[in-house]
């Protein structure tokens, strides 16, 4: 076997004939061992190719990407071809029941367990309904890597935790297929924030050597990778920078007392007409303000924060459709300053843009231009965003902006991330919808290997940490 299997197995088999209860079976050295030749097997005589599946249910909990792909050796020299992806929608419930949990409030221990597991029976379920529908045998994937659901994330609680749902050995049991799972853990107990893991895939597949690159996943929460040209992962910036879709979800979920859940391809947005002075007031919120790394989630933008937002829509008289563009300017907006204040700070540069967590150098000010050492009070834009309405003056210029995830459905964002980056090719990523299910196959492919698959100048880990807990069928 190669030497990334062995140092794979050697993590799980400490002492000879190991035995692990499994059901009705039991999982000797040997079993163990044989299930391993099976996934080298497939990479055989095929420059060590296999294929491999990655699962994902994002923060806005409407369903789970599955996407199968095949996957060409590992860490720098990895290839990646989409062999199939399906999005299989929850079941009639199950998204509420999920928000349910994500709620202090309304969030049960007994409902928590008892959904872990059924997440599992459905992640399995959308796993057997992408092979039966594109006719590929399970015996062909070697492996799956499960994101699972996140239902809290707490970077900053005294002891920084977060907890993803969807029990991997569920997943492996009901498939049949070795499964690793709970990919952000490993990075927070070497005090990272778990998050964006998408960094690690991001440099692997799309640094260029002549291009600065920037990866924007607009899914209940947005974050962007950028990837300056010709850079070392240590280059690599990447965050969370704030609301996606979450808000704008919400907002439209209460205006039409839950008949619609989202705003289809941006329409409403596209008819109302932004109130921008409540914009400026919730981008002096603390999140943004605060430097990277930082994550956010359901806790900080979710629906309470989206009721606030549209009570004090109410409060100016806005209609539905003015409501739902305000929120949708606040996305825009917030990327916009994420990139001005910690992307694009320095002289220009095609070769290296700042890292995540490096501390900006502060610029002083144009003659008439206020101080931006005072900190903004609630209500007062801050100095240091960038105007509501303007164009980013991106100083480390951005040379193309790949887009993925729900946002690119909603054709105001695409149109407003266009006119705010005007310097910069904005276009959606192939495969949009598939990338973040790629990202957690191409981590479990790490993980198999022995590979570190966090990148601590996006999350502030200390060391860089192999992902996720391996699950035998």
């Amino acid at each position: 076997m190669q030497e990334g299997y062995i140092n794979f197995i050697s993590l799980f088999i400490k002492i000879e004939n190991v035995v692990i209860a499994n059901g009705d079976e039991r999982w000797t050295e040997t079993d163990m061992i044989a299930q391993t030749l099976r996934i080298e097997s497939n990479a055989k005589g095929q420059k060590n190719k296999k294929r491999v599946i990655g699962l994902m249910s994002g923060t806005s909990a409407d369903g789970i990407d599955v996407a199968a792909v095949e996957i060409e050796g590992h860490g720098s020299a990895t290839r990646v071809q989409l062999i199939a992806f399906d999005t299989v929608p929850f079941p009639p419930g199950v998204q509420d029941s999920i928000l349910a949990l994500c709620q202090p409030d309304t969030g049960r221990v007994d409902k928590i367990c008892e959904m872990n597991f059924r997440l599992g029976h459905l992640f399995a379920d959308a796993v057997k309904h992408l092979l039966d529908t594109h006719g590929i045998p399970a015996r062909d994937i070697a492996l799956i890597g499960s994101h699972g659901q996140t239902i809290h994330h707490l970077p900053k609680a005294p002891y920084p935790s977060t907890l993803q749902i969807g029990e991997p050995a569920v997943i492996a049991h009901q498939t049949g297929i070795p499964t690793i799972a709970d990919f952000r853990v490993a990075d927070m107990a070497a005090g990272g924030q778990g998050a964006p893991l998408v960094a690690y895939p991001d440099y692997l597949l799309y640094r260029d050597e002549h291009e600065t690159r920037g990866l924007l996943n607009i899914g209940g929460i947005a974050n962007i990778t950028v990837l300056p040209a010709n850079c070392t992962l240590d280059a690599v910036a990447a965050s969370d920078t704030g609301p996606g879709n979450m808000a704008i979800d919400a907002v439209v979920s209460e205006i039409t007392d839950g008949a619609e859940r989202f705003d289809t391809a941006g329409q409403r947005a596209a008819r109302g007409t932004p109130y921008l002075p409540l914009v400026e007031k919730w981008l002096t919120h603390a999140f943004f303000a605060q430097a990277p790394p930082k994550t956010t989630g359901r806790e900080m933008f979710g629906i309470t924060f989206a009721q606030a937002c549209l009570a004090q829509c109410r409060a100016q008289g806005l209609d539905d459709d003015a409501c739902v563009a305000t929120v949708t300017e606040l996305t825009v907006q917030s990327i916009a300053q994420y990139v001005k204040q910690f992307v694009s700070v320095g002289e220009p540069s095609r070769s290296r843009c700042p890292s995540v967590g490096e501390t900006p150098q502060p610029q002083p000010p144009s003659v008439g231009e206020p101080s931006q050492s005072r900190h903004p009070s609630v209500g007062e834009t801050s100095q240091s965003q960038l105007p509501v309405g303007e164009p980013s003056q991106s100083r480390c210029k951005i040379d193309r902006l790949y887009i993925s995830g729900g946002g690119t459905q909603n054709q105001t964002l695409m149109r407003r991330l266009a006119q705010i980056f005007p310097d910069s090719t904005v276009l959606p990523v192939e495969n949009s919808d598939a990338k973040e299910a790629i990202a957690f196959a191409i981590l479990a492919n790490e993980a198999l290997h022995g590979q570190a698959g966090n990148v601590p100048s996006a999350t502030g880990a200390s060391v860089r940490k192999v992902l996720g807990k391996f699950v035998y069928p």
